[in-house]
């Protein structure tokens, strides 16, 4: 006697509703990264898990209808990331969908105009969400459920909207380039709707409307440019600049040669992230959200406009979220620490050697970042501790934590003084930046470390070498700079190399600042006279 098909197994319906969940949070982002060579999410361990305990949430949660708004609402958030990264090559952040609601004809108008190439990742996106719904309405209700797993998912997602509510720095909710599509929205998303209810309550800080920056093409030569992006560097360490320890003794060789340039500066923001954004796009303001979310004068925007190759090599943790703002589709190379463990130990030396294994051609005009990472905290942990000379083990904390930083400073100045002989050793012309991220302070007035609205957490070390440069060239830099300059000052003269003169039509004369923890002013700032910083600071 036949038997009558069985239904499947609660079991089996369960991994159908994992598998497929798994694949459209994943997925979608693998394949357009194969469509599309700047895009850096994809496969990695913290997407992965991300994945895995999503599609968890969505094949054990009930009621059936949480899963499927669940898997929804994630879809909008997926396709139309990966559809704002197609049209822009950036991730949006809560700032941007302020934006689109304001200009919201505007934003229909381009999108129907570009509707052509926007289709692949919508595809993309829908192929999979279609199977995944469809999987879920067909077999959740046979398969296995976990009481009260709904609950719980939902506290845990609401984690970065109770954030924003609470009045989290906007830099945690910025876009990361190498997480998933749906992770970015999700962030950028909550962000919103958190800061929104804190605009209604008068909690939040409505932030100004600025003048777009205006860009002038200059002649230009073309020459190479490097920037050596440093980390937590305070000048107020470095012998050269008249610290009592000589922690720089193969870089005060330089000190005085008329194609080396060296100046007190002050960092844009006291955090890496925050102080990045500034920087790289050139931005005065610490509130104007618009100059870093447009990229316009990004300055890898105008070396790709230029026709520079253009490359990127850190050994920075979190380097996805530190370079969100740096108009990562202009950058055709971009290394991070992953990709720099094939070489021997873990410090800033492979930057150099990964650098030499790109096998630049430098009769062609390259602008490269060299991320650090050496004089952050803990400092121990980041240069040989072979090569220390001040003792770094039974001290108090105070020794301990000049120390410990003093022979970061002392590796730190090594590395760059081999960059520069390696660059002579090329014999082409090339501009070497040496500029920090932010300063570090070792107790003055009892504070250690950054993050903190005060200049001893700003003053940075500017170090400009021209390899190969004509002295008259390095000296017009030099006057222009003076004996103390800033982020911003430095960021013009590199647009100048490349062939632009940038006009902000909202600067105030010998008006400039120093931002907080936030890229939008909204965890501090301060405003500065760089007349009165010089009268300070330089030396009489």
């Amino acid at each position: 006697m036949p038997t009558a098909p069985s239904n499947p197994s609660r079991s089996t319906s369960s991994i159908w509703v994992f598998l497929t969940a798994g694949a459209f949070l994943l997925l979608p982002d693998v394949v357009f990264g194969l469509l599309h060579p700047a895009y850096m999410a994809g496969i990695s361990t913290g997407n992965l898990l991300m994945s895995v305990l999503l599609a968890f949430l969505i094949t054990f949660a009930r009621p059936r209808l949480f899963g499927q708004l669940l898997l929804s609402f994630l879809f909008l958030l997926q396709a139309t990331e990966l559809i704002h990264f197609r049209y822009f090559g950036v991730f949006y952040s809560g700032y941007e969908i302020s934006l689109m609601f304001r200009e919201f004809n505007d934003t229909v108008s381009a999108a129907l105009d570009m509707w052509r190439y926007l289709l692949a990742p919508l595809f993309v996106s829908c192929l999979f969400f279609a199977i995944a719904i469809a999987t879920h309405a067909r077999h959740h209700r046979k398969g296995r459920h976990i009481p009260y797993l709904g609950l719980v998912g939902c506290i845990a997602l609401l984690t970065p909207f109770a954030q924003t509510l609470a009045g989290k720095p906007s830099q945690k909710f910025q876009p990361n380039i190498s997480a998933l599509s749906m992770k970015n929205g999700y962030y950028a998303a909550s962000y919103f709707m958190g800061r929104q209810i804190r605009l209604w309550t008068g909690k939040a800080q409505t932030l100004p409307d600025y003048k777009p920056y205006v860009l002038a093409p200059v002649e230009t030569e073309k020459p190479n440019i490097v920037i050596l992006m440093g980390e937590s560097t305070s000048y107020a360490n470095m012998g050269m600049f008249g610290y009592a320890r000589d922690t720089t003794p193969d870089l005060g060789r330089y000190s005085g040669q008329p194609n080396f340039i060296q100046a007190r500066g002050i960092s844009s923001a006291v955090s890496t992230r925050v102080s990045l954004s500034l920087f790289y796009n050139i931005v005065n303001e610490p509130d104007n959200p618009g100059a870093i979310g447009s990229m316009a004068h990004s300055l890898y925007r105008l070396a790709k406009q230029q026709g520079y190759r253009t490359h990127y090599i850190t050994t920075q943790y979190n380097a996805g979220g530190l370079t969100y703002a740096m108009s990562v589709k202009d950058i055709d190379t971009w290394k991070d620490r992953k990709d720099l463990s094939i070489y021997p130990g873990e410090h800033d030396d492979r930057l150099l050697l990964a650098l030499k294994d790109l096998d630049l051609d430098y009769h062609q005009p390259n602008f490269v970042t060299l991320h650090m990472l050496s004089a952050h905290a803990p400092y121990t942990d980041n240069y040989p501790r072979s090569g220390a000379v001040y003792p770094d083990t039974g001290q108090g904390q105070h020794d301990y934590t000049v120390n410990s930083y003093d022979n970061s400073i002392l590796y730190t100045q090594k590395l760059i003084a081999d960059i520069y002989a390696y660059f002579d050793a090329l014999g082409q012309p090339v501009y070497i930046f040496f500029v920090p991220d932010h300063g570090e302070a070792m107790g003055q007035h009892g504070r250690y470390g950054h993050n903190f609205v005060q200049l001893d957490s700003a003053l940075v070390p500017i170090l400009v070498y021209g390899s190969h440069l004509a002295p008259e060239r390095m000296a017009a830099m030099r006057e222009r700079l003076g004996c103390l300059t800033n982020h911003y000052l430095v960021g013009k003269e590199i647009a100048r190399l490349l062939g632009y003169t940038l006009e902000n039509p909202n600067e105030v004369e010998d008006t400039y600042y120093l931002n907080g923890t936030s890229a939008f002013g909204e965890a501090g700032f301060m405003s500065y006279s760089l007349k009165e910083q010089r009268q300070r600071y330089c030396p009489p």
